[in-house]
């Protein structure tokens, strides 16, 4: 490594540029060498772009969640020039674990509720299965999925509410 930029040397928690290429055995932790053999397996395959997501430390132990890329050069070039960048995507993984964590709640909520709940898209169609509906209609999930649902509604209700269903899905708002 001949240089780095600032950005990365703040990225790290390093004082210096120096600092950093004299500590770069500091930053890398067990799931780092899982990206160090796919880069060198890109390298052996004469790959000119190399990407993938890894974990490694700063240098104060902080854990980094980063995406790592290296532009190679063509394979008739030397091969003295090669870019790496470092993007921190801890923030992007914290949320993607926090959404993971919440859909994960409201599915087992979903699944325990004996009320009738269901959630549809923009169109009106189911998108995940709601067992109370299921066992209250006794329709499956292809057929709520598939405006199947609306066949429950009483015949003496259904155009008011197929009125009133459309209106809510047009403005998106609550039904």
């Amino acid at each position: 490594i001949r240089d780095v930029n600032p950005a990365t040397v703040n990225m790290f928690g390093a004082t210096s540029r120096t600092e950093l290429l004299q500590s770069l055995h500091k930053i890398f932790v067990p799931e780092t060498n899982a990206v160090f053999l796919e880069e060198l397996m890109a390298i052996a395959d004469h790959k000119q772009f190399f990407e993938s997501e890894t974990v490694v430390k700063t240098l104060r132990g902080d854990r980094l969640n980063v995406l790592f890329t290296i532009t190679f050069p063509p394979a008739d070039q030397p091969f003295d020039h090669v870019v790496v960048t470092l993007a921190d995507i801890s923030k992007r993984k914290r949320a993607e674990e926090s959404l993971r964590q919440s859909e994960e709640r409201y599915r087992s909520l979903m699944e325990a509720i004996t009320s009738i709940v269901w959630t549809t898209d923009a169109k009106g169609r189911f998108v995940m299965p709601q067992p109370g509906w299921a066992k209250y209609t006794g329709q499956s999930w292809e057929q709520m999925r598939d405006f199947g649902w609306q066949e429950v509604i009483h015949p003496d209700d259904r155009e008011t509410f197929l009125e009133v269903w459309e209106a809510a899905c047009v403005s998106e708002t609550f039904y």
